[in-house]
């Protein structure tokens, strides 16, 4: 009797294990369902270069400028490692150009008798632009002391401002008369002779932009659901933002006749139009604050 008293309970110490393991198990695994937090929001701050990379004339060189990024994104996980994300980011970028030892000529059109002529030593122009995208991307997360971030997808941009300056240097002009066979040089008031520099700053619209934007960057978790975000971003152009700007054939330093102003500034998109392909890209690091719930 007492050897089976003593199985009894041998089994019925085993049966409590078994019941406590199966609790335990259930436990862990309903709080490693709580802890996958289903969303993200993160802001975002960028700084980097950017530059054109679309067809521009051979004698033109690209000049890297400065791009900022402010973003707001939020992100749905589909798993714990993988999430999908909207948001909205706002990049104001400056982009130019630059010739040295430029000249253009042509024939004024309603008397072919004469022709006007420009050379100057430096030509230079920059663009400041400025858009608000709208970006559907996804991230994918590789886990560890410190998690690996790799996010892609696509930004459509709208441009609200873009704001071209044009700068002139060591310019020198002429109109020459074929009957006469004479070049006049002046007067400097009606646009002919030498001037030291000209420059013109104004208002140029471009299209929309539509880019391919990659981020690659470490997280790292700095209190109770938040964390902080370090890493390099890719951001390219995919269309050409003149597409829809016709060529005006004017020259890039034109003359008008017009008393009041009579040479006209030009900007390579707007002589050109679609001709030139404009398109950037830009690359850069970007700094994430990130809480989940």
């Amino acid at each position: 009797m007492e050897l089976n008293s003593n199985k009894n309970v041998t089994g019925f110490k085993l049966l409590c294990y078994l019941g406590l393991a199966l609790f335990f198990n259930h436990q862990l695994k309903a709080q490693e369902k709580k802890v996958i937090e289903k969303h993200e929001l993160s802001v975002g701050l960028g700084v980097g270069g950017t530059i054109l990379y679309g067809s521009i004339p051979k004698n033109f060189d690209r000049k890297i400028g400065a791009e900022y990024k402010l973003d707001v994104l939020y992100d749905y996980y589909k798993k714990r490692n993988f999430s999908i994300g909207t948001g909205l980011m706002l990049s104001k970028g400056k982009v130019g150009i630059q010739a040295s030892d430029i000249s253009q000529s042509r024939d004024i059109q309603a008397e072919e008798t004469r022709t006007f002529k420009y050379t100057s030593g430096l030509y230079q122009e920059s663009w400041d632009v400025t858009t608000i995208g709208v970006p559907l991307t996804v991230q994918y997360v590789i886990e560890g002391k410190v998690d690996v971030s790799i996010r892609t997808g696509f930004v459509y941009a709208f441009a609200i401002q873009s704001q071209a300056k044009m700068e002139w240097q060591d310019v020198n002009t002429s109109l020459t008369l074929k009957d006469y066979d004479v070049a006049l040089t002046s007067p400097g008031f009606m646009g002919l002779g030498s001037f030291g520099a000209l420059t013109e700053n104004r208002e140029v619209s471009i299209g929309n932009r539509l880019s391919w934007l990659i981020e690659v960057g470490m997280k790292k978790q700095i209190a109770f659901k938040q964390h902080i975000y370090v890493g390099l971003y890719a951001d390219i152009g995919l269309n050409n933002q003149a597409s829809k700007i016709e060529s005006s054939d004017a020259l890039l330093l034109d003359y008008t006749g017009n008393e009041n102003t009579p040479l006209q500034l030009s900007t390579l998109v707007e002589s050109l139009g679609k001709k030139i392909k404009y398109s950037n890209a830009s690359i850069g690091l970007k700094v994430r604050y990130m809480t989940k719930w």
